[in-house]
């Protein structure tokens, strides 16, 4: 392999999945000719795809990037089977923290930001919003993280509710494990004959990939979890909760509460792989991002982004199956590194 391409390599890898393409460049300590000259040959040779518009494309590593970084430089990946020794755990709203205050049996002192608990014996701090939006969920994350003597978790994990997509075959209840959150949040307005509509500006996020990957494997009993969420959160009769992952499986993030058939199929037609939407991904990812931090995204479904939202049996029913999912994925981490 090139020197260039192993420098391309190691730059990406440090910041997760996915990074900028000028921070890239910086980090490689390329000039502008010889950056794209050795992004084309990566893309050759399957290390790298790009994302996003030509100008300024995100780069994301494939499977056969991350091995030949590790054959090359013996580094192991963010993103790894295993690695979880901490984790922060986003939540926005209250209800959402107040799950998993018995669950986790979180405490809290003054002045701390975030409530301290354990998750099937991992260590866990709980970093409440308490508000919606994606600038709240950045700026509490970053203030966070900024913090004099945080600890650096291993994984952050956004978790909590969504709204689910009935066209992509999502239903209430369902649990979105998010492979890519599309930040929506920059949009131009264009003025036509028939009125002003909305151009996107995607800006995609690669989550962190350690849970997809439990939750693809054997060890994860799919059927199991499925049973107890549905027993244990009294699903209606005959319904049980799906656990929806892979296949480049996308929440869009944005700043609006979605409850619009028009404005759905809009979202929909931006980012036709989106299973739903949700309004505090993009934020904390760009925090993270900064501080080159791998996030997870795991999201209950309780509602279907239409005029009929709200549903407070649904809110419940979905995080709690959230956070099932997420404690069901963190016993086979346990498992694997006891053996």
């Amino acid at each position: 392999m090139e020197k260039n391409e192993r420098s391309l390599l190691q730059a990406i890898g440090p910041a997760g999945v996915a990074a900028e393409w000028d921070a890239v460049s910086e980090r490689c300590g390329l000039t502008a000719a010889e950056f794209k000259k050795t992004v084309r040959a990566s893309v050759e040779h399957k290390f790298v795809v790009l994302h996003g518009v030509q100008a300024r494309p995100d780069l994301e590593l494939t499977s056969e990037g991350k091995r030949a970084l590790t054959r090359s430089q013996g580094i192991e990946q963010a993103g790894g089977a295993g690695g979880i020794s901490s984790l922060l755990v986003f939540v926005a709203l209250q209800f959402e923290l107040e799950a998993l205050k018995k669950r986790w049996g979180l405490t809290q002192e003054y002045p701390q930001r975030t409530w301290s608990g354990t998750c099937e014996g991992f260590p866990v701090q709980v970093l409440p919003a308490h508000y919606a939006g994606r600038v709240e969920a950045a700026v509490e994350t970053l203030e966070y993280l900024n913090a004099s003597g945080t600890e650096r978790p291993d994984l952050v994990v956004v978790l909590g509710i969504c709204g689910g997509f009935e066209e992509s075959g999502v239903s209430r209840g369902d649990v979105i494990n998010a492979q890519v959150v599309a930040d929506l949040g920059s949009r131009k307005m264009r003025s036509g004959p028939d009125g002003d509509h909305p151009e996107f500006r995607i800006r995609p996020f690669a989550t962190d990939n350690r849970l997809t990957r439990i939750f693809q494997s054997g060890s994860f009993d799919r059927n199991a979890w499925m049973g107890q969420a549905a027993d244990e959160f009294d699903y209606p009769e005959g319904r049980r909760p799906t656990l929806r992952y892979g296949g480049g499986a996308t929440l869009v993030s944005v700043d609006e509460v979605v409850s619009d058939d028009k404005w759905r199929a809009k979202l929909r037609k931006a980012w036709p792989k989106a299973l739903g939407v949700e309004m505090e991904a993009g934020g904390v990812m760009a925090a993270c991002a900064r501080k080159q931090l791998p996030v997870a995204v795991l999201r209950g479904v309780s509602d279907l982004a239409n005029p009929l939202k709200a549903d407070d049996e649904w809110r419940q029913r979905s995080m709690r199956s959230a956070v099932l999912a997420l404690e069901w994925a963190l016993k086979v981490v346990r498992k694997t590194e006891a053996a």
